[in-house]
């Protein structure tokens, strides 16, 4: 069983990747509302994984998130963006990057498959 952040603003977003993971994927979920609950988990938790929205509302990019994150931290991280160039966030950072929308069995897929690397 691993641990896994879910960041995203959305909370039917959050709720949907919880229950894919949890209950599909079997593995131990946080999930987080913001970038700023992210940097606070990390001080208590260290992931497994990280899946990560591409755009956090008022927090903005997230790649720049990612670029900062990984001058000091190796944690794998699933980027689940809009944007028509998800590779981008691959660019910044990102273990793999998807373009939603995104069904559950992709998601624990991807997911499972980042882990066992």
């Amino acid at each position: 069983m691993a641990e896994i952040f879910i960041v995203d603003d959305d909370p039917m977003v959050r709720v949907l990747f919880e229950a894919s993971l949890g209950s599909l994927g079997g593995h131990r979920v946080h999930p987080l509302e913001s970038l700023a609950e992210l940097d606070s988990m990390l001080g208590k938790v260290t992931p497994d994984l990280i899946v990560l929205d591409g755009w956090m509302g008022e927090e903005g990019d997230s790649a720049d998130w990612i670029k900062t994150f990984r001058r000091s931290q190796a944690t794998r991280i699933l980027v689940i963006t809009g944007d028509s160039n998800p590779k981008r966030y691959e660019e910044a950072g990102a273990t793999r990057a998807l373009e939603k929308p995104v069904s559950p069995a992709d998601l624990v897929e991807t997911v499972n498959a980042l882990i066992a690397a």
